[in-house]
Formats: structure tokens, sequence, C-alpha cells
């Protein structure tokens, strides 16, 4: 049996009383018995006085596998996101047992046909369609679940 935390929208820097938050949330998951965790997405800005969250989480000493949320980037690039949370890719997958996890991206505008990262809020609501998941990130999926041995779960922070 595979156990892990889920959580997701802790928007620290949005809501006044994310240090308590975030105690309590450290303190509830240092009392179950889990494999992972698994973060969906707007934790904070990745802005380097917020590390502090990123190390109470690996105070746990769990894996930690995290998607971006809009919020994460509307103010960032993706390599600031990424490289903050500690990610290999904005999507990407992991194993664990016989399940493979897959964590979704989500996070791109489709401009007149064309596809790019949602960043620093570049995003026309009125031409733009958002958020979107490009070919080459369908594609990606379709081939990490190639393996009909394998059990799969889709993490994703934006609705499909």
């Amino acid at each position: 049996m595979i156990r892990f935390a889920v959580f997701t929208d802790f928007h620290h820097d949005l809501i006044h009383d994310g240090k308590i938050r975030m105690k309590e949330l450290i303190h509830s998951l240092s009392n179950e018995t889990i494999d992972f965790i698994v973060f969906l997405g707007d934790l904070c800005r990745p802005y380097p006085e917020y590390h502090f969250l990123m190390d109470a989480l690996h105070s746990l000493n769990l894996p930690i596998y995290c998607a971006i949320g809009n919020h994460d980037i509307e103010h960032s690039t993706k390599e600031t996101v990424t490289a903050f949370y500690g990610m290999p890719n904005d999507y990407y997958s992991f194993t664990y047992d016989n399940t493979k996890f897959l964590i979704m991206s989500g996070n791109y505008i489709q401009k007149n046909g064309q596809y790019q990262i949602y960043s620093k809020s570049e995003y026309n609501k009125d031409t733009d369609l958002y958020p979107i998941i490009p070919p080459a990130e369908k594609e990606w999926l379709l081939q990490e679940m190639a393996d009909p041995t394998m059990q799969y779960v889709v993490f994703s922070h934006h609705s499909f």
C-alpha cells in the first residue's frame, strides 16, 4: 500500500496566517506514516524569503513532489519556480512500487495557435486560452503511460 499526503493552494503570501498553517501542517504530517508528499501548487511566490516553507517540508525527511500553480508562476519564470521547488521540469514523473505518478503542468497559454508558458501574468483573457496542456506535454503523457503493467496516478494544479 502506498500512503502519501497531498495539499495545494497554501498561499502563504496571500493569506495572513501562513506560518501558523505551515506549523500545523508539519505537526499533522509528522504524526502520519506516509511515503511521500505531493504539493499541487501555489505554496508561495518563489522568493528567497519564503524558502523557509520548503525547509519546513523537508524537515519531515520525505520525498516532496511539486506541481506549479498559477500563482507560483504569475510573477516569476518557469526556471525560477522549478529551482525554488527542486523540480526537474514543470512536468515530470516518478515511480513508487508499481505505480507511476505523473505531475502535469498545464501552465501554458495558447496565443494565435502557439503555446507559451504562463509567466508574469502574460495572459489576455479575451483572446488567449489558459490553462492549456500543449501537444508536447500530451505526447509525453502518452509515452509515460505506455506500460500496461504499471498503475498510473496523474496530478495537476489545474483541472483538465
